[in-house]
């Protein structure tokens, strides 16, 4: 039988990583059936530089790459950070706050190697 899963809170963040602090979104599930099994959805803020194609085409042809927008956008990190499928599926836990602090070292765990 599959476990259905409720949010139950979402919290954002700012994580300091050695010398980088980041904004962190954190959505987490409880399960109907079972309130003590969770599961997360986890963000990280990256900034994405990003140069349109058309608003950048020279009249005379090719790219000319002088408009740009510098975007703040969220991007989902679970998989990468999951260390077993189970952040993703669901594990038991006996406190939110346990459960969240589990999150916190998969993350700083990940931001320590992409940081290498």
């Amino acid at each position: 039988m599959d476990e259905s899963f409720k949010l139950s809170n979402t919290y954002e963040m700012l994580l300091e990583f050695k010398d980088v602090s980041r904004v962190i979104r954190i959505d987490v599930f409880h399960g109907i059936e079972n309130g003590s099994l969770y599961r997360a959805r986890v963000w990280d803020q990256t900034t994405y530089n990003l140069y349109p194609t058309f608003a950048n085409i020279a009249k005379e042809g090719g790219l000319k790459n002088e408009m740009y927008s510098c975007d703040e956008i969220n991007r989902e990190i679970t998989t990468i950070i999951a260390e077993e499928p189970t952040l993703i599926t669901g594990k038991v836990y006996s406190s939110e706050s346990e459960f969240l602090e589990y999150i916190k070292g998969l993350i700083g765990k990940y931001h320590d190697l992409c940081n290498k």
